[in-house]
């Protein structure tokens, strides 16, 4: 229902002017301070601790929260135990971790209570369809994310893009409604907001070496991407492996998390001692640098924050890493303008533009969300295209060097993998025979294109199954293709001797159509084997083993096999 978006993002908004509401209290009263320095983390961990053995630990669940790994698992896996309550202490953790010290991003705290609301308002059996678990986590995502960068519209793509689908126009709801909400927020309580519009005044990207630029920083956010997944990784498996497994400590399951938490939680306090100028949002930070104030500072940072965030995730878990990651990609790209490219004159702000959108891209695989999130932040159109150009060749530089998005090898290790936003094993379950469909028209290919109008109507799909002696597939025609056909050399309505010679093997030597240009797919196919193809064919003919046409596997019936099995395995008994 609508009204459940409009306050989630409501919600989104409020959560995210929290701590810049504490931050502008503080700094009104004590001018120039930081909120309780690093000494904040003490009462974190107190809090965090108490709600670990307390809550976490008292209720069926992960011990671990492994921040956007446990969203995606929410919508893979109904029958995982799961509550509200449980994304309600996470929130309540990932707000403080924002609010002092800004070591997760607040859309973090946003994206995790909307989601408890959603969890919370929902009725029993909705839990059981996969398309309102992927509509909730998508309006709590868009809404923590329009409130958090004040970018309403890179919110509803970001779903898109992570896999997480849903209903599209509940997350536009949900992002609006917290763009609207976070204005109002900024204006009654005078919030200190993150602001480059001006930044990119008066700057085009006219010269060859601004573009040669764009590709360097794109190249070099795609290995630095894929370096920062795996020192994230490195980190929460070093951290884990002290207590369980090959570690010198054996533990309870119980008392490893405890005793890592204290750990993790001490070696972010030594962090935050060493780099103390860092205890500001990810948000402000990018700012100084990208306006010139602090412009040499920008390696330190990056060093300072990637080092703070790998342990807040692998310590804390949170969702709050968008901000976060997005300023690293700013630091890198500036630190490769200035180092590698000697500092392109204008090109500083730009450069960090483009190397926040390309580590979006390496990261989260999301492009095209980076971009427009960069034109939004700026309001430059001239960003646009090199953010979305850099985001592109850095998700591809990533993708070669066998790199998975930072979320995937959470889900494996929980026994879940993604492809193209679907569960691995449950497209490995479905038989292609199974999604098939049979009731499709078939064309000869001798047959003359004046009979086919008379066919059109008939078939239930848009896509015809060209076949040639004793009904082997040759070839795929759509049925736009026959329609032009059929308008161009006037056959409908006046009929020429011409016309009537026509047949679909000359159609298909016009247009280009030849065999092999649609793959194909065999019965026995699992889906799972076929995600690359679907991706880019919205139609497989399905042959036999001596040729033979026996069907049309199209995305929509994937979707509908999908679905039943889903429900199916959700019938199966809950994962501890």
């Amino acid at each position: 229902m609508t009204f459940r978006p409009l306050l989630a993002g409501l919600l989104a908004s409020g959560v995210v002017a929290l701590p810049n509401i504490l931050d502008g209290l503080v700094r009104m009263n004590h001018p120039g301070s930081i909120v309780f320095g690093p000494y904040a983390l003490i009462g974190i961990l107190l809090v965090a601790y108490l709600l670990q053995r307390h809550v976490i630990e008292r209720h069926a669940g992960p011990r671990i929260y492994q921040g956007l790994a446990d969203l995606l698992f929410h919508i893979h896996a109904p029958s995982s135990p799961d509550s509200s309550l449980r994304w309600l202490t996470r929130g309540v953790i990932s707000l403080l971790l924002a609010a002092f010290g800004g070591y997760a991003g607040p859309e973090g705290a946003a994206l995790e209570l909307s989601h408890a609301f959603f969890i919370n308002v929902r009725s029993r059996t909705a839990r059981w369809f996969e398309h309102r678990r992927r509509t909730d986590a998508a309006c709590a995502m868009a809404a923590a994310i329009s409130a958090s960068f004040g970018a309403p519209f890179a919110a509803v793509l970001l779903p898109l893009e992570l896999g997480i689908g849903g209903r599209t126009i509940s997350a536009a709801i949900s992002a609006l409604a917290a763009f609207i909400g976070i204005r109002y927020f900024s204006e009654i309580f005078s919030v200190r907001t993150f602001d480059l519009v001006g930044s990119l005044y008066g700057f085009s990207f006219l010269r060859w070496q601004e573009w040669l630029a764009v590709l360097v920083i794109a190249v070099g956010c795609g290995l630095g991407g894929a370096g920062i997944v795996r020192f994230i990784h490195y980190t929460q498996e070093g951290l884990q492996r002290v207590f369980v497994g090959g570690g010198s400590l054996r533990l309870t399951k119980q008392w490893s998390g405890r005793v890592r938490l204290l750990l993790g939680a001490l070696l972010l306090f030594a962090v935050a001692l060493a780099f103390r100028q860092g205890l500001v949002p990810s948000s402000h930070l990018l700012e100084e640098v990208l306006w010139g104030r602090r412009p040499t500072e920008a390696g330190l940072f990056f060093f300072g924050r990637l080092l703070s965030l790998a342990l807040v995730i692998s310590v804390f878990g949170t969702s709050g890493i968008f901000w976060p990651l997005f300023a690293i990609g700013g630091f890198l790209g500036f630190e490769l303008n200035r180092v590698l490219l000697g500092g392109i004159p204008g090109f500083s702000a730009a450069a960090g533009l483009i190397g926040a959108s390309a580590l979006w891209g390496a990261i989260f695989g999301a492009p095209v969300a980076g971009a427009i999130l960069a034109f939004e932040l700026t309001h430059h159109l001239q960003i646009l295209f090199p953010c979305l150009v850099a985001g592109v060749v850095a998700r591809e530089v990533a993708r070669r060097l066998g790199t998975p998005r930072l979320t995937d090898r959470d889900l494996e290790s929980r026994g879940l993998r993604i492809a193209e936003g679907r569960s691995v094993a449950v497209l490995s379950k479905v038989m292609v025979k199974e999604a098939m469909v049979v009731d499709f028209e078939a064309v000869h290919e001798q047959q003359p294109v004046a009979e086919l109008a008379g066919r059109l109507g008939k078939s239930p799909y848009p896509f015809f199954p060209v076949v040639k002696g004793r009904n082997t597939y040759s070839a795929l025609l759509t049925l736009d293709v026959v329609q032009d056909a059929l308008h161009t050399d006037q056959i409908v309505g006046s009929p020429s001797s011409l016309s009537k010679l026509l047949e679909v093997k000359d159609l298909l030597y016009r247009t280009g159509f030849r065999t092999g240009a649609v793959p194909t797919a065999r019965p026995e196919q699992k889906l799972s084997e076929l995600s690359r193809q679907l991706e880019q064919f919205p139609c497989l003919p399905v042959v036999g083993d001596e040729g033979e046409i026996l069907g049309l596997l199209l995305v929509q019936n994937v979707r509908l096999a999908y679905d039943r099995e889903v429900a199916r395995r959700s019938l199966e008994p809950p994962v501890s």
